[in-house]
């Protein structure tokens, strides 16, 4: 029944005028035709640098509400505006451009076009920059609304010379060149495949799309050869954030048979659009294999969630191994041995308070990296460590951690405040425990454990659901652990008993986090320079002061305290430097990142390694020591073969985000190996090991 329908309209869009007696036609002398449904305005300008100034017209469409006009290829009805330019002087080419049209659907029928306002960019070369420039244009278009309403008319615009195209209309034609589909290949986005499955009474195109940074809003629009009708895109989430599908029916109008014709072997123009983003490319139709239609691939989605949840949780778990971790790992281990005779009811509630900081932890960072992708920030596993004001917030949480096992920590507080926090953490859900459990998510998120990379690209690729399901699948991984002693609080019983060992096990981590405050004040030195670093290293000896004479002089060792923990705090705000440097050498003879220079390097047969990496990574820094500076690693890597480019994360950097989800990675480190027979790139785990780095450099085309 829709068939016909479409068929009736077509026809009754061509006789309207006849019909309803409304025809209008006029030939205006002038660069502006005005109708009772709006107007039409030929606009010249030049857009681009001053460099390179391209000369543009424009139709300059301006539609009364309700109405509108059609792209160029209209969908079920209508006809787009069609232009000659036989009679303009001076000029050799035109060529339109389309922006990016509306969808809208009345009746059952679905087209395509503008409404209110819009400008069709028309690129054209001058042969004689000298001479005047006389343009005219023949344009024909469809207007409508409850009706359609042809019109014709020819526009005329007397240029002097190719100057006449530096005026203000260069600012309207330019905003919207921005909307027209780009036909060049992008990184951020693409079209994998176009398949189809007929011939068959329902045929489909199923076209797979890529998004490096996550779908926003995608919609696609197809054109095909004549004779065919294709049905709006259907769209569904498919391969984690970065990938979709779009099926698309279709109906052959010149029929041979009780069966569409065959799309197999076709070139179809498709319309990707993506937010404000959109490409254009024309692609051969490939026939879809048997096993590969649109519901399997659906289901594949599924299955795919619950294969990254696995992966979160094994990554979680994995996490604890990682050296961030072990301080808090170690603090757990003394807890436990100083409670071995404790009840085993308190034991197993203990480590259950744990589990809940570790995933209460996972899921306030969820919620924040939620509200800054709804902000548009770029995120990322870590990017806290970026931000010198966290940095100088945890060196004072580690630092008290560390004065606590030294047993330097009864400083004497206020009356009220004493009794508020005492009564605080008695025995309340939010005791010590739950805190030892967010302190270790706090110290856990500097490093990236095999596993974890994938997940944490899927979660902030995708949907809030996702980031949600999978930081928490992270954060119950993290927490097995103590939810295993919790299961069986009995097994406690096999850990040595308490002794003059635990007093100097207890000093020994307490240098451990000392040293730990002492790696946050260098992070800060790297971001912020050697001023931040004094101004830090002055507030971290007088916090380190105030501890130490606080049993004896409470007054003044409370004094001093403060006095650090301020001159860390402010050191972001007041001691910075011009930026981040880094002085620390290295065997290998890294070149700065340039993501626009490693396919001409490939071209030119040399194998590009890359890695990105920052100061405050620990997984980078042991990649670092136990692999990349060894002495055959550093060799290949400084082989005449062989560029080593190193991108620094150590502070926020937009193109570096981008590098990172061209491979759907929001964590470092990431290490990839380009070359003439990878040109794609190879991605190494997040753990370096010098066989799989040798493997790799050879299989990306290293003699």
């Amino acid at each position: 029944m829709q068939y016909y329908t479409r068929i009736l309209f077509r026809l009754i869009g061509f006789l309207v005028p006849f019909l309803i007696g409304t025809v209008e036609a006029a030939i205006v002398h002038n660069s502006t035709f005005v109708t009772d449904q709006g107007r039409v305005s030929l606009i010249a300008g030049s857009v681009g640098s001053d460099s390179l100034q391209k000369s543009f017209l424009g139709l300059h469409f301006e539609m009364k509400a309700g109405w509108k006009i059609y792209w160029r290829s209209p969908g079920d009805a209508g006809f787009p505006p069609q232009i000659r330019w036989d009679a303009s002087q001076n000029i050799k080419e035109f060529k339109t451009l389309w922006p990016i049209p509306k969808r809208f659907s009345v009746l059952g029928l679905s087209t395509l076009g503008y409404e209110e306002e819009v400008v069709l960019p028309v690129a054209v070369r001058v042969l004689n920059k000298k001479r005047p420039v006389l343009i005219r244009a023949n344009l024909s278009y469809l207007t409508c609304n409850q009706v359609c309403i042809p019109y014709e008319t020819e526009l005329h615009l007397d240029l002097e010379s190719q100057e006449g195209f530096n005026s203000t209309g260069g600012q309207l034609i330019g905003r919207y060149l921005k909307r027209v589909p780009s036909s060049e290949t992008r990184e951020d986005l693409s079209i994998m495949s176009v398949k189809s499955n007929g011939p068959s009474k329902e045929s489909k195109l199923i076209i797979e799309v890529r998004a490096n940074g996550g779908f926003n809003k995608p919609d696609l629009f197809v054109e095909g050869p004549e004779g065919y009708v294709f049905e709006p895109a259907k769209w569904q989430s498919y391969k984690a954030a970065n990938g979709g599908l779009f099926t698309v029916g279709y109906r052959d109008l010149i029929k041979t048979s009780q069966k569409n014709r065959s799309l197999t072997g076709e070139k179809l123009r498709l319309t990707l659009i993506n937010g404000r983003t959109a490409i254009e490319h024309n692609i051969e139709v490939e026939s879809a294999a048997e096993n590969d239609p649109i519901e399997e691939a659906y289901f594949q989605s599924f299955k795919e969630i619950f294969f990254i949840l696995g992966l979160a949780i094994l990554g979680g778990l994995i996490l604890n191994l990682m050296p961030c971790v072990l301080p808090v790992l170690s603090l757990k281990a003394l807890s436990l041995v100083q409670n071995v005779s404790a009840d085993l009811k308190v034991i197993r509630r203990n480590f259950l308070i744990t589990a809940s900081g570790i995933v209460f932890s996972f899921f306030v960072l969820a919620t924040m990296l939620v509200g800054l992708k709804l902000t548009g920030e770029q995120v990322g596993w870590g990017m806290q460590f970026q931000q010198p004001f966290f940095l100088s917030f945890m060196t004072i949480v580690v630092l008290v951690f560390g004065a606590n096992l030294w047993g330097l920590f009864d400083i004497n507080l206020p009356n009220g405040l004493s009794t508020l926090l005492g009564q605080y953490s008695q025995g309340g859900f939010w005791d010590k425990h739950f805190w030892t459990g967010v302190f270790a998510t706090l110290l856990a998120t500097p490093c990236s454990a095999p596993f974890l990379g994938t997940a944490v690209g899927f979660a902030l690729g995708g949907n809030i659901l996702q980031v949600y399901g999978i930081f928490i699948a992270i954060g119950f991984g993290f927490s097995l652990p103590y939810l295993l002693f919790a299961a069986i609080p009995a097994s406690i019983k096999f850990l040595p008993r308490p002794g003059i060992w635990m007093v100097r096990l207890k000093k020994i981590l307490g240098i451990f986090l000392f040293g730990t405050s002492l790696w946050f004040v260098s992070i800060i030195s790297d971001q912020l320079g050697d001023r931040a670093l004094l101004g830090a290293l002055l507030g971290l000896f007088l916090g380190i002061i105030g501890v130490l004479i606080s049993r004896k002089y409470s007054r003044a060792g409370a004094s001093l305290l403060l006095v650090g923990i301020s001159s860390i705090m402010f050191t972001p705000l007041v001691l910075k430097d011009a930026g981040h440097k880094n002085s620390i050498k290295s065997a290998i003879a890294w070149k700065k990142l340039a993501q626009d220079q490693i396919p001409d390097l490939v071209k030119l047969g040399k194998v590009v390694f890359v890695d990105v990496t920052a100061e405050w990574c620990v997984t980078c820094k042991a990649n670092k020591f136990l692999t990349l500076e060894t002495t055959e690693i550093a060799r290949q890597l400084n082989s005449t073969g062989v560029i080593a480019m190193q991108g620094d994360w150590t502070k926020a950097d937009p193109s570096i985000s981008t590098f990172l989800k061209k491979f759907n990675r929001y964590g470092i480190p990431l290490n990839v190996v380009f070359g003439p027979a990878a040109p794609k790139g190879i991605v190494l785990s997040e753990i370096l090991v010098s066989a799989r780095v040798t493997h790799a450099l050879r299989a990306a085309g290293l003699k």
